[in-house]
């Protein structure tokens, strides 16, 4: 995990990321930065925002899988326990990534 890294790049969302980091970096103290997983910049979502906690940047986890898969040329299984003990585990602070499992767990007509 890196501490307040700009993430600079040419996509939408990239630029999107950068203009909040910059004015969080301006408005409050360097340690209140968004906190970026080493790696995993094509796998960016978006920021996460939960009552009465600070934003956080959030990643699709199924693409943090493959970039493992296809990068460093791990197992499918091997990215997975990678992600759930170095990343998913690795706790840094209020700021940490979260990861989203973009798959349905619930069946939400058979709940309405």
């Amino acid at each position: 995990m890196c501490c307040g890294r700009v993430l600079v790049g040419s996509s939408g969302v990239k630029l999107w990321l950068t203009k909040i980091i910059t004015r969080s970096i301006d408005a409050r103290k360097m340690e209140d930065a968004l906190l970026f997983a080493d790696g995993f910049d094509e796998a960016v979502l978006g920021i996460g925002r939960r009552a009465a906690q600070p934003e956080v940047v959030a990643y699709d986890y199924e693409k943090c899988v493959q970039i493992l898969v296809e990068r460093d040329e791990m197992t499918e299984e091997d990215a997975r326990e990678f992600m759930e003990f170095n990343v998913v585990g690795a706790f840094v602070g209020e700021r940490t990534p979260v990861f989203v499992d973009r798959e349905p767990f619930l069946d939400i007509e058979k709940i309405k």
